[in-house]
């Protein structure tokens, strides 16, 4: 289905691909369901999140809230679709620079999330980490690194040592430390994420090579 493809167009990175495939899914499921239908709301999730792939965050979060409201009149508030489009949202938000809406929206999202998964699960070692972002940005640094500290522990008991995400979150731990003067405990976590860019990704990809930078 058209849905299925914008999605595996999403998987690769492709969004520019994805968006006008859920563009027309949208336009099809307009057309035979009723405004508040499931399939309408995913598939708006899903353009929002193409539309935040490609860098239009402020177009991803008014799809994004369309896609809540629908979803906020066919389940309950806790149930995990809606945490997921809170999530987005709440990037949105961040990327956007309104930090203090991005952390109420990420801290729903993971009340939901530890509610109904087990504790190790990613979702809230994702939103862990944006959590722990967002703080960065507030300036609440010690709060950050408790929200990053939750999520690596996660990312390392259900990804390998060496794992990309565990390089992204060793990568925040040391902005963080580094934004609260502590520099040295910085460059420790960055030479760690260095390490693991370097294995998983090689010398020569822009997120090495970002670490590479911080620690020169």
């Amino acid at each position: 289905t058209l849905t299925n493809i914008g999605i595996a167009q999403q998987r690769v990175g492709d969004y520019r691909a994805s968006l006008p495939t859920l563009q027309r899914a949208l336009a099809t499921f307009e057309a035979i369901y009723e405004p508040s239908h499931p399939e309408v709301a995913a598939t708006l999730t899903n353009i929002g999140v193409a539309e935040q792939g490609l860098g239009d965050y402020q177009g991803s979060l008014v799809t994004l809230h369309r896609a809540l409201t629908i979803l906020l009149t066919v389940y309950d508030a806790d149930h995990p679709q809606v945490a997921a489009t809170l999530t987005n949202i709440g990037i949105n938000q961040q990327r956007l620079g309104d930090y203090q809406s991005s952390l109420v929206a990420l801290r729903r999202a993971l009340a939901t999330f530890e509610n109904v998964y087990e504790p190790n699960h990613p979702e809230i070692a994702i939103t862990l980490s944006n959590i722990g972002i967002t703080q960065q940005h507030l300036g609440d640094y010690q709060s950050s690194l408790v929200a990053l500290r939750r999520a690596l522990a996660i990312f390392e008991t259900i990804y390998h040592p060496n794992h990309p995400q565990i390089a992204v979150t060793l990568t925040n731990m040391g902005n963080a430390h580094h934004a609260a003067g502590y520099v040295d405990h910085a460059r420790a976590f960055w030479q760690r994420a260095h390490q693991i860019f370097t294995v998983n990704l090689g010398h020569d990809h822009p997120h090495t090579q970002q670490i590479a930078q911080l620690l020169a």
